[in-house]
């Protein structure tokens, strides 16, 4: 206790505090930071794979995703503000969600690190305080510490961090581009994918990424709405796993829609495990988003100007996907894409909608390229 009330007493005294949340924060420990977000104006960035955490919560400083594919909202603000307390909850930290460990994290004031690991706590920045602690735990703790020297935040503390936050909050957090609707070539783009699922995912609803170009588009794009789960797996970032991993998502969250987006190249390396939803009936969709690449490889080999084995032949996705049992579509125009997605949830078995997109489009990878070169040159200079 005297660790989470050394904590508060730095979140009363700070100007700029920062929550930094990762996946390992339940949801039952971000109601508990939402109350306290909202209550001590203190802005919440979190990790790609913490994405959805707070769509359940009105949290209004919650500023999106950081790292890889941020949230453009927040990756503004940890690009504008030096914050002088950042209390990181259940985050490791890793690269993808930092940017290869960008420095701006830790460019002043305190660093509190709050992990169930104690081996995480101090791994990749240095503490200043260090709480081994489950979540929950510490979240609701911290409640209680802070309402224990609320007078301690003055009025004019708190208009001044509401002055502060004004200008991001307000920002549209998921913007999707005016040109949107206008195609570029014969395909349509991922983004036009991504707005065609925003549409037809109902509340409640589960969207998975697979460790596919879509990952990046769906990290950076897709709302937090609605109390809709957003699942991207980064770790090792092993492809194919959202074939399966939409079949175990739809047997635990049983009425709650599932709809998963599957790169080609994913989808070949583990699509047969389509035979196993349609040997259960279960409504599953899988958009199998076809650019003839191996996305993530491709776009960084062609940074460089050379592209070698990460170009794949073009397949017909629903004919294997009948093959298996499943209902196959191939859609052409994305207006029609959430009729699709709709109709798939309302069956009684699964369905695998085939999507030829432009593969030109670069993925929104943020500052992540940059991070890595930084990182590099340091490597080097010791």
């Amino acid at each position: 206790m005297q660790d989470i009330a050394a904590v508060a007493e730095v979140l009363v005294n700070a100007r700029r505090p920062l929550f930094v949340i990762g996946s390992g924060v339940s949801p039952d420990a971000a109601a508990e930071i939402s109350f306290v977000s909202e209550k001590y104006c203190i802005p919440i960035v979190c990790s790609p794979r913490a994405k959805s955490l707070f769509s359940d919560h009105s949290a209004s400083f919650y500023l999106g995703t950081m790292g890889i594919a941020a949230c453009p909202v927040a990756d503004r603000f940890l690009s504008e503000v030096q914050c002088d307390a950042v209390v990181a909850i259940g985050a490791g930290m890793g690269s993808y969600a930092t940017n290869s460990w960008d420095p701006l994290l830790r460019q002043s004031g305190v660093m509190i690190q709050v992990n169930i690991d104690a081996s995480e706590i101090g791994k990749i920045y240095v503490a200043d305080i260090g709480i081994v602690s489950d979540a929950a735990a510490f979240a609701s703790g911290l409640r209680l510490a802070l309402q224990a020297s609320e007078d301690g935040l003055a009025k004019s503390r708190h208009a001044d961090r509401l002055d502060w936050l004004r200008p991001y909050f307000t920002l549209p957090k998921w913007p999707f581009s005016a040109d949107i609707e206008r195609p570029v070539s014969e395909y349509p783009t991922p983004l036009q994918v991504i707005r065609a699922v925003d549409r037809a995912l109902p509340h409640g609803g589960i969207l998975m990424a697979d460790s596919s170009s879509m990952l990046l588009w769906a990290t950076h794009h897709f709302p937090e709405t609605h109390g809709r789960k957003f699942i991207g797996v980064w770790g090792s970032a092993s492809m194919g796993h959202v074939t399966a991993g939409a079949v175990g998502a739809k047997l635990a969250a049983g009425a709650r829609a599932v709809v998963a987006l599957v790169g080609d190249g994913c989808f070949l390396m583990n699509g047969t495990d389509v035979a196993t939803a349609a040997e259960l009936k279960l409504p599953i969709v899988w958009i199998v988003n076809v650019n003839g690449q191996l996305g993530m490889i491709h776009y960084e080999q062609r940074a460089s100007g050379l592209t070698r084995s990460s170009e794949i032949g073009l397949c017909d996705y629903t004919k294997i996907a009948e093959g298996l049992g499943a209902r196959g579509i191939r859609c052409d125009d994305t207006s029609e894409l959430p009729i699709h997605i709709v109709h798939g949830l309302r069956s009684n078995g699964p369905t695998v909608i085939q999507v030829n997109v432009d593969p030109a489009p670069t993925p929104p990878l943020g500052r992540k390229k940059a991070g890595s070169a930084r990182w590099k040159e340091y490597i080097a200079s010791i």
